[in-house]
């Protein structure tokens, strides 16, 4: 990815965070809001990015509280599910040098915190920063079929997102948003290739409605 490119999210993130934090009721906002009673928060999420110039997609799990549709926190686990190749020079069972297919593996637990700042329905416009803590590996096989994976990586991930959401309907709402990823890491593979620009795209279920709903009714 160019590095002017990298710099033009850089710049959006940065211009939309400091306005939208900069409100002077920003810190008024979210303390009314903890004093209410917290909704369920739970979404699964689908962040399309690159690992090197591979497309790559992070399916996440997130649970929390819901505080007023207003401020949200929670932790989540986010894997990479797509299937990321690279090659690799290794010696094999039989003591040989050869060239592998080596596909790279990534997990993070990431606690996460999402403030609201625009609610008209049936819009909502949000940013959500995580930080997480996972590890990293490479499985491969040699020619002779013995399975090998590589000795896991600590790697710290920050991830700010600009998010919008459409609900068209009571219990179902369609997501967009655009981020950034940044990996501090002890493998010199993820350094390099997995810190890229995120695009989120979700559906979002809203069991907190459909629950308080059923509870009613009963």
């Amino acid at each position: 990815m160019p590095f002017i490119t990298k710099g033009i999210f850089f710049v959006i993130l940065s211009v939309l965070s400091s306005s939208c934090y900069s409100q002077p009721d920003f810190f008024s906002s979210i303390s009314d809001a903890i004093r209410s009673d917290p909704k369920l928060d739970f979404k699964i999420d689908s962040r399309n990015s690159f690992v090197g110039s591979r497309y790559a997609r992070i399916v996440g799990v997130k649970v929390g509280a819901n505080y007023d549709d207003v401020f949200k926190v929670g932790i989540g686990y986010n894997m990479l599910l797509s299937e990321v190749k690279t090659t690799r020079m290794i010696t094999n069972s039989r003591g040989q040098s050869e060239v592998v297919s080596a596909r790279f593996r990534m997990r993070y637990v990431s606690p996460y915190a999402e403030y609201n700042f625009y609610n008209e329905s049936p819009f909502q416009l949000s940013i959500l920063v995580l930080t997480g803590i996972g590890s990293s590996n490479f499985n491969y096989e040699d020619i002779y079929g013995v399975e090998y994976s590589t000795s896991k990586k600590i790697n710290f991930i920050y991830e700010p997102y600009m998010l919008g959401e459409f609900k068209p309907f009571k219990y179902v709402g369609f997501g967009a948003g655009v981020g950034y990823r940044l990996i501090a890491s002890g493998d010199k593979y993820t350094q390099r290739k997995v810190n890229s620009p995120i695009y989120v795209f979700n559906l979002k279920i809203y069991f907190d409605e459909i629950w308080d709903d059923v509870t009613i009714e009963k």
